[in-house]
């Protein structure tokens, strides 16, 4: 892969949202590099070329419990994570003099997308990038520390979070009854912010919500290439909560995870304010999404 055509990262929607705690790590080893969307702007002038196509492959390398990661091609990129936000890296290259910034999220231990910006000469770039795991081994995390306990994450949640969670066990969305997993466990991203409340789930091939956090699948089963036995995710259950003239809003969405295309969405309203009121028209939206997932499974396939 040249320098010249350098993929970047196309970043989802979802992208916003802060990473639920306790989120898996990358694999590591052979990453498939896609080239995505290239924006470029010059004198005031916006182009933009679809590009999704492979770039080439690169090695990463996990080091210090996740903390940061080597993307290794025909250049060497270090990718320092948030401090802010677990899922997210971010990284820079001088290139022929240009400085790029990379921004990372971790979709999957087995998915990353972000994007590349560079600017210089009058021009400015941005560039999608996406990177598919192949092969490789689990990551060493011997000696780091456990996951945070469901009682951090759950006093984490805002109260109209919450009242989403509640209002999904109430349609019959719970962990298996035999699992060890609690509803805080499939919490994929939330976040408090702009007077909205966010929320977002995982869904797997089968249909069925699947663990973001703590899951029966190890990581070593993730990255081994055994994937007949994980229900990969695929899509995004994605709420949005918030008030607006004495009325409760909760927009439900699924959403494509790796192009961010947006396949439903169903609103909910309620004439009235409050934790209540958000869960029934949490309720009314769920009822009316017709690919609203079923069950909460333990990530595996059956």
């Amino acid at each position: 892969m040249k320098h010249a055509v350098l993929p970047a990262l196309v970043l989802l929607s979802l992208s916003e949202a802060a990473a639920a705690p306790g989120f898996l790590p990358m694999c590591e080893g052979t990453y498939e590099i896609y080239s995505g969307t290239i924006t470029a702007q010059a004198e005031g002038q916006t182009s933009m070329i679809q590009s999704p196509r492979p770039q080439g492959r690169g090695t990463l390398k996990v080091s210090q419990c996740g903390r940061q990661m080597n993307l290794t091609s025909d250049f060497e990129l270090l990718l320092d994570q948030s401090m802010l936000e677990d899922a997210r890296y971010h990284g820079q290259l001088d290139m022929g003099g240009v400085a790029r910034e990379f921004t990372f999220d971790v979709v999957h231990p087995r998915l990353m997308t972000g994007k590349m910006e560079a600017a210089g000469q009058g021009l400015a770039l941005s560039r999608g990038l996406k990177l598919v795991y192949l092969s490789g081994q689990a990551p060493d995390m011997k000696g780091c520390q456990d996951d945070p306990a469901e009682a951090a994450l759950q006093s984490a949640l805002s109260s109209p979070a919450s009242a989403v969670v509640d209002a999904m066990q109430a349609h019959g969305l719970k962990p298996p009854a035999n699992s060890s997993l609690s509803p805080g466990d499939y919490i994929w991203r939330t976040s408090d912010t702009d007077g909205s409340a966010k929320l977002a789930f995982l869904i797997g091939e089968s249909g069925a919500i699947v663990p973001a956090r703590r899951t029966p699948v190890t990581l070593e089963e993730i990255c081994s290439g055994e994937a007949e036995k994980i229900d990969t995710p695929r899509r995004v259950l994605d709420f949005k909560i918030f008030t607006l003239d004495d009325s409760s809003h909760v927009f439900v969405r699924v959403i494509d995870l790796q192009t961010g295309r947006i396949l439903e969405q169903r609103e909910g309203v309620v004439s009235r304010t409050g934790s209540k009121a958000i869960g029934e028209a949490a309720a009314s939206a769920m009822t009316e999404l017709g690919s609203m997932p079923k069950v909460m499974s333990n990530g595996k396939r059956h």
